[in-house]
């Protein structure tokens, strides 16, 4: 968690803004009582791994890991060697087989149902030529076709999502499968072999997230400050046919997180780099701000727990709204108010960097080394 400085302000604005910190908090414990649903503790007996992880996905009973690290790490404390993807039997807690072994960090997965689809800074994965984009059939062994991710000094994917049949990719490049694409692209999976489609707006600087809604359009977020070389400092909306809509309220800060409402009709939106921290915000399309719940250090993801019906949101913050929730805590999804019964406390001051959910688990991924005083290597699994 970085500190919370503070600029030419006097004491009378910092009175006002500590009430009013402490207003909101006061208004979202008043709107919301602790649910207490979702467990404190991760199951026991899960594999870990031995650096960040940054993206987490399940497809059946396996929940694929990404990240930075280069070994999983038994209950027992005993490594086994897997760089960068690793994948775990949920059921179990136990490693598979499965070592695709790429050769540089995994930022992003995503499934259809079907298929596994991994984006990050690689050249090669299962031995084969892979530029920062690969995809896995159901039966695990990787796909013939390909979309190269290239055009700049180190090009990377952070960010993908599916609608229907259609893949979105963000990042950092500036052609996909050799075609000009800035930052931003979409692929037609309902094809054989699958297409680039022509869908190519583009973004200034790094894109982050995508996350599409029900109305056909799609949100991204990132370090950019201008779309299809219009101001849109962080966040925006694109149409179908790639030009850029308006967008209301920008965050102050860059985005690191964008996933949509479990209607699609609307997005939950991670910022912050302090000064002056981060929020979780709930924008309608259009970038009208539904509610926004502060934070004192940046929401780094953020992930949909249908389960329970709450967002999901982790980072470096240490405070939420004026509440005391280390890094990893659940809001309401209608109202941004705080989960206050459920307060794992993951120990690493760097954080959270992946969620995701299942119908009957939560898994959480970063940096720490415990949750709740136990033992959990940077990937733990919740049953919910």
């Amino acid at each position: 968690m970085y500190p919370h400085v503070e600029h030419g302000i006097g004491r009378s604005r910092r009175a006002t803004g500590l009430l009013a910190t402490v207003t909101v908090a006061l208004v979202l414990l008043a709107a919301n009582p602790a649910w207490a649903t979702l467990p404190n503790a991760p199951d026991a007996g899960t594999y870990g791994v031995n650096g960040r992880v940054y993206a987490l996905v399940r497809l059946g009973n396996i929940v694929y890991v990404g990240g930075m690290f280069t070994a999983a790490i038994a209950p027992n404390g005993t490594t086994v060697p897997r760089n960068y993807l690793a994948a775990i039997d949920t059921t179990t807690g136990v490693l598979t087989s499965w070592n695709p072994a790429p050769n540089g960090p995994v930022y992003a997965l995503a499934t259809d149902g079907s298929q596994l689809f991994v984006g990050g800074a690689f050249t090669s994965i299962s031995g084969l030529p892979r530029l920062a984009l690969a995809v896995y059939a159901s039966n695990l062994t990787l796909q013939s076709w390909q979309f190269d991710v290239t055009g700049t000094l180190n090009p990377y994917v952070k960010g993908l999502a599916l609608s229907g049949s259609t893949l979105y990719v963000g990042g950092n490049f500036r052609q996909v499968g050799g075609v000009a694409r800035k930052r931003l692209a979409a692929i037609n999976l309902s094809v054989s072999p699958p297409q680039l489609l022509p869908w190519k707006p583009t973004a200034d600087k790094a894109v982050r997230a995508v996350a599409p809604l029900s109305n056909g359009d799609v949100v991204v977020g990132g370090a950019f400050l201008n779309l299809n070389g219009v101001p849109n400092a962080y966040i925006g909306e694109i149409r179908p046919d790639g030009s850029v809509a308006p967008w209301l309220v920008h965050p102050a800060v860059q985005v690191w997180s964008v996933i949509p409402s479990a209607s699609g009709g609307a997005v939950f939106v991670g910022s912050g780099d302090p000064p002056p921290g981060g929020s979780v915000r709930s924008y309608a399309p259009g970038g009208t701000v539904l509610w926004t719940t502060p934070t004192d250090g940046g929401v780094q993801t953020l992930t949909w727990d249908a389960h329970d019906g709450q967002v999901i949101v982790g980072g470096h913050f240490r405070y939420v709204a004026g509440v005391k929730v280390p890094r990893l805590c659940a809001v309401n999804p209608t109202t941004g108010a705080l989960d206050t019964g459920w307060i794992p406390t993951p120990n690493s001051t760097k954080g959270l960097w992946a969620l995701s959910a299942s119908s009957d688990k939560l898994y959480v991924g970063g940096d720490f080394t415990a949750i709740g005083g136990q033992t959990f290597n940077r990937f733990a699994q919740f049953s919910i």
